[in-house]
């Protein structure tokens, strides 16, 4: 099931977004979608949850300081 289909329009938006609050927003959503989204079949949710994570496992986040 590609990405758009199990989690939504708006929030792979954002996980495609330039900007990096965007994609961790999306992370976020996802992470609530695949636990607690009872719509989305359990392998599905899982595997396009690796598949987000993959993407912006990269992303350089913001340094508290």
């Amino acid at each position: 099931m590609p990405l758009i289909n199990c989690f939504g329009d708006l929030v792979i938006r954002k996980l495609f977004s330039k900007t990096w609050q965007h994609r961790e927003e999306a992370l976020n959503e996802i992470e609530d979608l695949a636990i607690n989204g009872n719509q989305i079949g359990e392998e599905d949710a899982f595997l396009n949850s690796i598949g987000a994570i993959n993407f912006t496992i990269n992303d350089k986040m913001a340094v508290p300081s």
